[in-house]
């Protein structure tokens, strides 16, 4: 197995950044906004937007058959049928290709603190 590169590990130091600059963020919102209830409405969506780049950076790892199955049953919403037809296997082993990849993105997907994607 190869050493970690720096594009490997910049989605982790992104997650460890965002993790300890949180609380000072929130305290910020709490005292502008005088409430805790108002400070956590405004939506957070550099979660999303960090998930997704994250995403991204495993796909890119995982090889062509492993993205291109994910891409057309996650991304383009295609049935696990689907899939098969357009990859040229059969349900089953499209099934159990799905299965395979699925752990490897898994595997390859920085994990927070607790061991939780």
């Amino acid at each position: 197995m190869s050493a970690e590169t720096e594009a490997d590990r910049a989605p982790r130091t992104l997650l460890a950044l965002y993790d300890e600059a949180l609380p000072a963020v929130y305290g910020y919102f709490v005292r502008r906004c005088g409430d805790r209830g108002t400070a956590e409405d405004p939506p957070d969506e550099w979660d999303a937007e960090l998930d997704r780049i994250v995403a991204e950076q495993v796909l890119a790892r995982l090889n062509e058959q492993h993205r291109t199955v994910l891409a057309l049953r996650y991304m383009d919403d295609c049935s696990v049928g689907e899939c098969a037809e357009l990859i040229g296997r059969t349900v089953h082993a499209t099934e159990a290709l799905l299965v395979r990849t699925r752990r490897a993105f898994r595997e390859q997907y920085p994990h927070r603190e607790g061991g939780r994607p």
